[in-house]
């Protein structure tokens, strides 16, 4: 059964060991909105101890340069760490501005949670 919690920009899951943070904005353009959710993932990954995370970003529309940076800067926070951050349901504007800059050189992206979930095991 997975344990479920509401953060502001955030809806969170665990299943088993991994923990999948879906993020509910539908654009991250503006840096504010940008911050706060970044700050709630590094609340996720520093203060919570999650090692393993899937982001959902299937109700992401549009993805700007700040959260692109912010994105790597996640992935070397939990690559250090010793874990994994993986992507998951990515919308066709979101995945080509990830393809454009070349991140899905360093991370996985996988069509569903499910796949997302199972490619920790």
């Amino acid at each position: 059964m997975a344990d479920e919690a509401d953060f502001f920009w955030l809806k969170v899951k665990t299943i088993g060991k991994v923990t999948v943070a879906q993020i509910t904005l539908g654009n991250l353009w503006k840096e504010e909105k940008v911050e706060a959710l970044a700050a709630e993932i590094v609340h996720l990954i520093d203060d919570l101890g999650v090692a393993q995370l899937v982001l959902d970003l299937g109700e992401v529309a549009g993805l700007g340069s700040r959260m692109i940076g912010q994105l790597a800067a996640l992935h070397r926070q939990v690559t250090a760490a010793g874990g994994r951050l993986v992507l998951c349901r990515l919308q066709p504007q979101a995945a080509e501005v990830i393809e454009t800059c070349r991140l899905t050189e360093v991370f996985h992206v996988y069509p569903d949670e499910q796949t997302a979930v199972q490619s920790f095991t």
